[in-house]
Formats: C-alpha cells, sequence, structure tokens
C-alpha cells in the first residue's frame, strides 16, 4: 500500500459554487465515503478525496494520473455510455468492479451525477464497496439452488403457515408434493387435499404444537391436486411464538410405504425362509467344524509318524558324522551334512504343520510361568548367530526391562517359538546389513520388535503375509523355503497368548515384525 494521508490527497481549489452554500471542498476532504472526479471527455480522474485514497491504495498524484477506464474493469464502450447516461442525468446508480492499486478486484455501487467545478462540468461519483455483499448473495442464491436440488432428488419440499393469516409460503419442493401451481395458497386449500380420514388427526397435531410446543412428526395420505393421485407424505414442523409462523417440511414417501406395505405382507414367507436358511447353515458350519477337526487330526497324525523317522534319520547322521564307526572322507561328511540339514528342515516344516493342527483342534494349552526375559531374548539370538554369521549380517538385541517391577509371566517356549521365527525370517530375507531385535518391558507387557535391513515387502503384498500358506514374491529373491505357515502360526500363537502381532516395511529399506504380549497370572 502506497502513502496516501490527507495532506498528499486535498483538494485545496474545489468548490461548491457561487451560492454561499458550504463548499464542496470541506465535504469532498472530511466524507468517509469514496468520491471521485472524472473528466467526462478525457475519462482522466482530476481529483479523489481521501477515503478515495485509502480505498484504493494510491496517493493523490497517482489516482490523477490515471484515468477511469484504468481503475472500471468494464468495456471502454460500457463505461463511455454510462458515463453520458450520468452526465444527462438519466441515470445515477451503477455496478462497476474495480481494480485497486494491489491488483485486488473490489465489486462497487456507484452515484454519480455531474457538477460544476471552476466552471468545468464534472461527474461527481460516489463509491460505495459492495464485495462482501455481493460474495453472500452469491452463496445465498448458491445455498438455495443446492437445497432446491437436493429438495428435488429426496421428494421433499419445505412450507411456513402464518398462524394469524392462514397463508401459507410453500416451496417448489412442497408445491410438487401437492401437485399445486405456483398461485397463493391458503391453509384450507392444503388442508383440502388431505384425506378425510386424516384431517382430524392432523387438526389436532396442528393445535397441540402450537398451543403446547407439542411434537409434530406425521404420516398422512393427499390427494395431489395435478393429477388425482393418492400419496403418501411424511410432515415435520416446528413453532415460532414470537413471529406465529409454523415451518416444516414434507417429502413423498410413497415408495417407501409401498415397500413396507409389501415387506408386511411377505413376512411370514421372510421369516420361514430365514429360520430354513439358518437351520441350513448351522448344518454347514456343523459339516464344516467336522471336517477342519477331522483335518487337523490327521495333519497331527500324520506328523507324529514323519517325526519318529526324520529323529532317527538325523540322529544316524549325527552319529556318522561323529566318526564313531570309522572314517569319512571329505565327500561323505558333505553328504551327510545334506542328509541331516534336509532332515532338520524338514522336522521344522513338520513340526510347524503339527502345532498348527493343534492351534486349529484347539489342542494347544499354554503353559503360564515366569521367566527371565533378558535370558530367553539371549538364547534366540545365540541360536540364530551362526546363520547370520554365515550369510555375513550383523545380529544383535537391545533389551530394556527398567520399566519392569514384576516377573514377567507367559509361556516362554511359545514366546521363544515366534521370536525364532521372526529372526530366522529375517535372516533368511536380508542379503547384507543387519538384524536388530528390541525388547521392552513395562508392567504389565513386553514388546518385541525385529528390525531388518532386507528385501522389504511390497505395499500390495504387506497384508497377506499372515495368510495361511502365503509366501510374499519378493524381488531378486530366490522363492523362499518352507510352506508358508510360520508367521500364520507366529500370530495364532501371539493370539493365543492375549497379544498382538503386525508388520510395517518399505521395499528396499526393510521391514519390522513386532508382537506384544501380556504378562499374565492364570
Amino acid at each position: 500500500m502506497r502513502d496516501h494521508d490527507q495532506g498528499r490527497c486535498s483538494v485545496p481549489e474545489l468548490h461548491g459554487g457561487e451560492d454561499g452554500a458550504m463548499p464542496l471542498r470541506e465535504l469532498f476532504e472530511n466524507n468517509h465515503a469514496v468520491m471521485l472526479l472524472i473528466d467526462p471527455d478525457s475519462h482522466k480522474i482530476v481529483d479523489a478525496n481521501p477515503a478515495a485514497c485509502r480505498y484504493y491504495g494510491w496517493a493523490r498524484e497517482e489516482i490523477q494520473a490515471l484515468t477511469i477506464d484504468q481503475i472500471n474493469t468494464a468495456t471502454p464502450e460500457r463505461i463511455a455510455a454510462e458515463m453520458e447516461r450520468a452526465l444527462a442525468s438519466e441515470h445515477h446508480y451503477f455496478r462497476f468492479a474495480h481494480r485497486k492499486a494491489d491488483g485486488t478486484i473490489g465489486e462497487v455501487e456507484v452515484y454519480s451525477g455531474p457538477a460544476t467545478v471552476g466552471g468545468r462540468v464534472l461527474l461527481f461519483s460516489i463509491i460505495h464497496d459492495v464485495t462482501a455483499r455481493v460474495i453472500a448473495e452469491s452463496a445465498l442464491r448458491d445455498s438455495e439452488a443446492r437445497l432446491r436440488r437436493a429438495e428435488e432428488v429426496a421428494g421433499l419440499g419445505h412450507w411456513a403457515i402464518d398462524v394469524g393469516g392462514g397463508e401459507v409460503n410453500a416451496s417448489a419442493g412442497a408445491r410438487a408434493v401437492y401437485g399445486v401451481g405456483p398461485e397463493p395458497l391458503t391453509l384450507p386449500e392444503a388442508q383440502s387435499l388431505v384425506l378425510s380420514e386424516y384431517r382430524q388427526s392432523l387438526d389436532v397435531a396442528l393445535r397441540e404444537l402450537i398451543a403446547a410446543g407439542a411434537t409434530y412428526d406425521v404420516e398422512f395420505q393427499i390427494r395431489r391436486a395435478s393429477d388425482g393421485r393418492i400419496v403418501d407424505v411424511h410432515s415435520i414442523a416446528r413453532y415460532d411464538p414470537e413471529t406465529k409462523v409454523v415451518f416444516g417440511t414434507i417429502q413423498d414417501v410413497t415408495d417407501r410405504k409401498s415397500i413396507e406395505r409389501e415387506l408386511r405382507e411377505h413376512q411370514d414367507h421372510l421369516e420361514d425362509l430365514v429360520e430354513t436358511r439358518t437351520a441350513e447353515l448351522e448344518a454347514l458350519n456343523a459339516e464344516l467344524t467336522q471336517a477342519n477337526a477331522a483335518k487337523s487330526a490327521f495333519l497331527a497324525n500324520m506328523s507324529h509318524e514323519l517325526r519318529t523317522p526324520l529323529n532317527s534319520v538325523i540322529g544316524f547322521a549325527g552319529v556318522l558324522l561323529q566318526e564313531l564307526s570309522g572314517p569319512l572322507n571329505e565327500e561323505q561328511r558333505r553328504q551327510l551334512r545334506m542328509v541331516a540339514n534336509a532332515g532338520k528342515h524338514l522336522l521344522a516344516l513338520v513340526t510347524e504343520v503339527l502345532d498348527m493342527a493343534h492351534v486349529e483342534s484347539g489342542r494347544l494349552a499354554v503353559s503360564i510361568a515366569g521367566f527371565d526375559v533378558r535370558a530367553s531374548v539371549e538364547h534366540v539370538i545365540e541360536m540364530a548367530q551362526p546363520l547370520a554369521r554365515e550369510q555375513g549380517l550383523e545380529l544383535d538385541a537391545s533389551i530394556d526391562l527398567d520399566g519392569a517391577t514384576a516377573p514377567f509371566r507367559s509361556d516362554r517356549l511359545r514366546v521363544e517359538q515366534v521370536l525364532t521365527n521372526l529372526v530366522g525370517n529375517a535372516i533368511k530375507f536380508t542379503r547384507e546389513g543387519s538384524v536388530h531385535v528390541d525388547v521392552t518391558c513395562r508392567d504389565g507387557s513386553c514388546e518385541f520388535r525385529v528390525t531388518d535391513t532386507g528385501v522389504g515387502i511390497p505395499a500390495e503384498e504387506i497384508d497377506s503375509v499372515f495368510d495361511e500358506y502365503y509366501q510374499a514374491r519378493l524381488e531378486g529373491v530366490a522363492k523362499a523355503s518352507g510352506v508358508g505357515l510360520g508367521l500364520t502360526l507366529s500370530r495364532r500363537l501371539v493370539t493365543l497368548l492375549g497379544g498382538t502381532i503386525s508388520v510395517t516395511s518399505e521395499p528396499g529399506v526393510g521391514s519390522t515384525f513386532a508382537f506384544t504380549v501380556p504378562s499374565r497370572d492364570e
């Protein structure tokens, strides 16, 4: 904003004529209204009062260097035409958009007429900013248009009744419901459209609304004036005792009432159908439960049958590797290690299947007891360390037990099983970098977080990692060994312990699997 104090925007030579009236200069300088003097021939702004300087943001000398065409956004042709009308006193009120020094546009009302100043006929213009009013009027028009569209979509209208005069002011939506035109509508005319069996109850409801503020929420039927069709309507109203006006809404609910009547007519049939379907679903659920139990029993029996020979294979391979039966050459030792590793891997898979079968059948019990969380975590790290070293990874743990004031109680074996599975997975899918275990115990729970710098999990797959038999398709990583039960089993074990498990991951950065289990008394 430029300097526009009154000293720079004075009008020392402006007078109002020779009749002794108050000098126009005083009126011009001290008035809070925006005033301009304009030469109708050149369109130059001859002078501006201090209020105009403040409004437009220019100093007096700067405004005097402008023409009205540089402020008014209308076309030069329209500006010239309107100035001619003002000079001829044919028209004194105009609506324009004026540009200010900072580039903003203000909506203005201009009152303009001829004035003789120093022997020259000029246009004397008074400008009022109506931007806020224009915005409010536009917003009101938009709101009314949205209301009309909403009423059309909903088959809804609004109305008002002047209790004293009996006049009804109905919106277009309300008139459409009643089937009446735009002509004035009286209360008796509106009431005459109501079917006779509803009139008495509606009169009582309206009287109680006006007399005691009772709730007016009614449904009734009318005969539309335009086509004679019977229409179901729903009306809600409130009474304003100060203006003595009842305001209400009315909605065509014919379709809804028709559906309700059809539903009532078929209610018995629907109830029978629901009862039949419920019985069928219960029978199907029983069959599924039985089939699931049979599957779990089969898996458990199969797992037991496989574990015995697998343990024998692993054991005999270990004995041979100890060379108790004689020396072995390097090729024999290599092949025996392959046999032992394959047996251990298969045994781990069988154990997972067996545990899943036990969980699904509800036969996997938890054994709650107090245990040393630090010792359990260190045990898991120690067991996984050889595999981490083999892959050139750094494996470490941070354990914070300062917040735990009582011994932690849960199923140590199951907690270690879940943690071992998460650490093993992290090592398996990390080609370089590190795997870090962070454990924090506070009163009532322990949180275990396993973070790796591995390949990460694609966003579209992260919601499926805990699904049964699911294995993520990771770019640049060979298909993982296993059958995809490890994370599923981990989630079920954590749930069995009363806890929760989650995962966050970013491809190319790594993943964090976290589970929290509470300390339990039982």
